[in-house]
């Protein structure tokens, strides 16, 4: 138990250090923030980003196309062409496009677009990508960009444009957004750790929900992390299906996150906070369920989504301003979370806003560096709370453990045994077989009374230890009176099994009765039992073990004819 304890200490430790190692390098995203790495790889990729032209003859830089440079609208397209360089091999073009639907034409043969009818309707905000790839054949000839900018955008970009061998693009593409893929892994590596030790603390830790929770918002927001990166779309190289998981990520972390703040702090509105949670999972579902078969248009569902958002962050930033005037400066470590819970709320919803206003650029950033800081006062504020949590568990799992193990040999105790017999007589109807092997050690009161207690107690713990390596491979063993022991066995081929045991068994007791130097006999007489759920045998599993019990005691009469050696061995107790 205590090494259990020390392992899950361990693996909290290292699950936070891990989240706090995520989130840092994914605040590294703001010291570059066009997330661009291209000026480290000049050998490797051309710079065709310049001198693209308009039907004026205008030359433009396309990698820094933005609402400064033109002003178009969504209906007339913006027409940009240029000739394909020289090259050797192969060559492959990419480029990410912030609120620009962009389609690709090699001398007027469309070769990648982004929607056949220009653009997609009801979209705010989108992210576009290109990957087009060119045989030496291509040189020379035109390419032309479509560009259409969506209806409702304030502002659009082109980033990340690149051109030059496909290698050479796919590792500058992976170089781009090195930081967020590193970010989203690590976050992923915390969430499972987290959701591993939520299954495995759930006996002995009172807010095991709390740590499944978190974990499950950590792998949700780290798949959100990684597919909002260049290089997955490179991989999976469709728009649709990088959105479409993007959104389904992002909107089930929500109410993940609320009820990991639910279940691991004390909220007023418990009700409410409990429908909102169940709304949101439900949501969410029906919403999967409508976007993938085209019941509802995208924009449409990603509205409703945002409303949804937009309550739950409402409703927290009332509830942890209203805590943190209600401890006014104390609980320094609750008030730490409860101001980066504020901080991480009110960057999402001030995102929101970008995204219906239409920014040029990445229209997640404040929301990442809100999960940076909330990441931060998590840790600070929940370290010392978990683990002394997690020691109270573990502290009443041992008092749960002392209360069903008999002290002598370590086996359940009659209580433990009584629980699970009742539990398997309710859900018998689940099982194949049950198999109830019924013990009884003979010459107990012989030794106490010729070699002393200490002896007897040997006997007994001689006898549990055989039972154990015999029966506890393939069930429980428990103890359940002063010499009387029980097996239960839940195999589907529970006769075969315990036919291999009962010769183990057997085996064993014969070897401890061989060795010279044994302080006693040992016998054990055994009766075993099966409910077999296709036969009508049986009405109830007390049937089997009185039926178990009275083929023991037919054995027991058997050893003591066989090996007695006195008229008190002969004595049937």
């Amino acid at each position: 138990m205590k090494k259990q304890v020390k392992f899950s200490f361990i693996m909290l430790i290292v699950a936070i250090i891990v989240l706090i190692a995520a989130f840092s390098s994914c605040i590294s995203i703001f010291i570059d923030s066009d997330r661009s790495m291209t000026r480290l790889f000049n050998n490797s990729i051309s710079s065709f980003e310049t001198g693209w032209c308009n039907e004026y003859g205008l030359a433009y830089d396309v990698s820094t196309l933005s609402t400064r440079d033109i002003e178009f609208d969504s209906e007339k397209a913006l027409y940009l062409t240029k000739k394909i360089p020289s090259f050797e091999g192969e060559a492959a073009i990419f480029f990410r496009t912030n609120n620009l639907v962009v389609n690709l034409y090699l001398n007027n043969e469309q070769i990648y677009y982004t929607s056949g009818s220009g653009y997609y309707e009801e979209l705010a905000s989108f992210s576009s990508y290109c990957y087009a790839s060119f045989s030496e054949d291509d040189i020379g000839k035109e390419l032309k960009l479509e560009i259409y900018k969506t209806p409702t955008a304030r502002g659009y970009c082109i980033d990340n444009f690149m051109f030059g061998n496909p290698a050479n693009v796919t590792f500058n593409i992976f170089s781009a957004d090195a930081a967020i893929i590193v970010s989203a892994f690590l976050t992923m590596v915390a969430g499972i750790v987290f959701i591993w030790m939520g299954f495995t603390s759930r006996s002995t830790f009172e807010h095991y929900r709390g740590l499944l929770f978190f974990g499950m918002f950590s792998l949700l927001i780290g798949l959100w992390f990684m597919l909002d990166t260049l290089f997955i779309f490179n991989i999976i190289r469709s728009v649709s299906v990088v959105e479409q998981c993007s959104r389904i990520f992002l909107s089930a972390a929500v109410p993940c996150f609320m009820m990991y703040i639910f279940d691991f702090f004390n909220i007023r509105y418990k009700k409410f906070y409990i429908a909102l949670s169940i709304s949101g999972f439900a949501l969410f579902v029906i919403l999967f369920v409508f976007n993938a078969t085209g019941v509802l248009a995208y924009g449409f569902t990603n509205f409703i989504n945002h409303i949804y958002i937009l309550i739950c962050g409402v409703t927290l930033l009332v509830e942890m301003i209203s805590y943190l005037a209600l401890i006014n400066g104390n609980k320094g470590e609750s008030k730490v979370f409860n101001i980066g819970v504020i901080f991480f709320v009110f960057f999402a919803l001030f995102d929101l806003g970008r995204y219906y206003q239409g920014n040029e650029g990445d229209s997640s950033l404040s929301t990442r560096f809100g999960i940076f800081v909330l990441a931060v006062t998590v840790v600070a504020a929940t370290t010392t709370e978990v683990i002394d949590l997690l020691k109270l568990g573990i502290q009443a799992g041992k008092i749960g453990k002392i209360a069903y193990t008999d002290a002598n040999t370590g086996l359940g105790n009659p209580a433990a045994f009584k629980s699970k017999f009742e539990e398997l007589d309710r859900t018998k109807v689940n099982y194949s077989y049950i198999g109830i092997i019924q013990f009884d050690v003979n010459n107990l009161k012989i030794i106490n009374d010729s070699l002393g207690h200490e002896a007897g107690d040997l006997l007994i713990k001689t006898a549990a230890e055989i039972i154990d390596k015999s029966f506890g491979t393939i069930g429980s063993c428990y103890r359940v009176g002063g010499d009387e022991f029980v097996a239960i066995t839940t195999y589907n081929h529970a006769p075969l099994v315990c036919e291999e045991a009962i010769l183990k068994f057997e085996g064993a007791i014969e070897k401890f009765n061989n060795n010279p130097d044994k302080p006693f006999e040992l016998r054990i007489a055994y009766g075993v039992a099966y409910y077999q759920n296709t036969s009508h045998q049986f009405q109830s599993l007390k049937e089997v073990h009185k039926l178990a019990d009275e083929r023991m005691y037919n054995k027991k009469k058997e050893l003591k004819a066989r090996f007695a050696k006195s008229p008190e061995e002969m004595v049937i107790r």
